[in-house]
C-alpha cells in the first residue's frame, strides 16, 4: 500500500493475483494496482503457466507404469 500524495489523500494498493483451475493448479500471475477511489491505474500480466490437462497426466502415468518393468 502506497500513499500517493504524502499525508492523507489517495492510496494505491498493489495486488499480486494468482489464477487457478481445478483445486490447486496455478495458471498465471497478474500485478494489479487499485487506488482508494476504486480506479485501476495499472495492470500488468506477469506470467502464464502451461495448462496441464488431467488426461495427459493419466496417460503419462499409465505409460510410465506399463514400461516400469522394462527398466530392470
Amino acid at each position: 500500500m502506497e500513499q500517493v500524495y504524502g499525508t492523507g489523500g489517495l492510496y494505491n494498493i498493489t495486488l499480486k493475483i494468482y489464477f487457478y483451475y481445478r483445486a490447486h493448479i496455478t495458471y498465471g500471475e497478474d500485478l494489479v494496482v487499485v487506488n482508494s477511489e476504486g480506479e485501476l491505474p495499472s495492470y500488468k500480466h506477469m506470467k502464464t503457466y502451461p495448462k496441464e490437462t488431467f488426461i495427459s497426466k493419466l496417460i503419462r502415468k499409465s505409460v510410465s507404469q506399463s514400461t516400469s518393468h522394462l527398466e530392470t
